[in-house]
């Protein structure tokens, strides 16, 4: 077989060099090109954001055993602590048979936080799975590092594509949590109505002292789930933390946006024919938002630390518009619950 293969290889570069006066250039496998005997390796995804509340991933690898009688990739991982820089042990976390009759192997692979961290020790304090999740910080890395096998267990040749290595970066979200509503009131073409459309007085809030789960994608998009204003409702939309407002640098908060679609996609509704924010439909008299509210329902944001270290405060104006019969508008202040 390995002759076969051997031979093949030969032919390839023959064909090449009918073609090739100095320079050689071969055989391209997801624009590789092959100019060597030895085992190469390309790592596909060389990079992962690891996102609080999410836990799967998937990486890919490519493997060319050239004329080496290569038998598996082994795959090791380690952390390096965000804030500490503590590197932890090592690990086998996966391995892999290679079929070195093949002339390139394509490994895609799915891989679960829980796997991660397995078997990964923290020094200080000593920890195990949960504790090592509970450990992490932003900045985090998971550093996965790849060996490429002979059938007889020593590490073949390979070229320098092989050292490389794949990191999952650790990026939580500070706003995600549970949160209690401190203010909460919903307009019906525009009159302030309770959950059950009933009329409120002008100084009455709903639903507040209701809880909120606020969950996150990455380190700037969060997720409002299971309500929609004071209904409950199987569905949750995205919202934005985006950057302190660089023409007042004395104030704290952190400017928000609700888009009306994510990725070209219309977010999910509770009701309605299309959902309503500050930025599509505007805020105050030139806007659809344009009635007698409390203060500073147009300044969609959230204030780190309102409340106390990390008891931050997220201010939400949104709303949804129905076809025929007009808008629907919430304002809401969450206050995230101190741990």
């Amino acid at each position: 077989m390995k002759i076969t293969k051997y031979i093949m290889l030969l032919l390839i570069g023959a064909f090449i060099m009918t073609f090739c006066d100095e320079e050689v250039v071969g055989y391209d496998e997801e624009a590789i090109d092959f100019q060597t005997a030895d085992a190469y390796l390309k790592v596909i995804t060389a990079g992962t954001e690891l996102v609080e509340g999410r836990s799967d991933y998937s990486f890919r690898f490519i493997v060319i055993p050239g004329v080496e009688d290569i038998a598996k990739v082994n795959v090791y991982k380690k952390f390096i602590m965000g804030g500490t820089q503590e590197v932890t042990n090592e690990v086998l976390a996966y391995s892999y048979d290679i079929d070195d009759s093949q002339l390139s192997t394509n490994i895609e692979a799915d891989v679960t936080m829980a796997e991660l961290v397995e078997g990964i020790v923290v020094t200080n304090p000593l920890s195990v799975l949960e504790a090592v999740v509970d450990s992490l910080v932003s900045g985090t890395i998971c550093e996965m590092r790849f060996e490429v096998l002979r059938s007889d267990g020593s590490a073949a040749n390979t070229t320098d594509e092989a050292s490389k290595k794949m990191r999952f970066t650790y990026l939580p979200n500070p706003y995600k949590g549970t949160y209690i509503t401190t203010y909460g009131s919903y307009w019906r073409i525009e009159l302030q109505v309770d959950g059950n459309g009933d009329p409120l007085g002008e100084d009455l809030t709903n639903y507040v002292g209701q809880t909120r789960t606020i969950g996150a994608l990455n380190d700037t998009a969060l997720t409002h789930p299971d309500w929609w204003g004071g209904f409950a409702w199987d569905g949750e939309f995205v919202f934005y933390a985006g950057v302190n407002d660089a023409t007042n640098p004395t104030d704290s908060s952190i400017r928000v946006t609700v888009p009306v679609e994510v990725d070209g996609v219309s977010q999910p509704l509770f009701s309605g024919s299309r959902m309503m924010s500050v930025e599509s439909d505007g805020c105050g008299a030139a806007g659809a938002f344009n009635h007698p509210r409390v203060p500073g329902q147009c300044d969609v944001m959230i204030v780190p630390d309102a409340g106390g270290p990390g008891v931050h405060r997220i201010y939400l104006t949104y709303g949804y518009f129905t076809d025929g019969s007009g808008e629907r508008e919430f304002y809401e202040i969450l206050q995230k619950i101190g741990e």
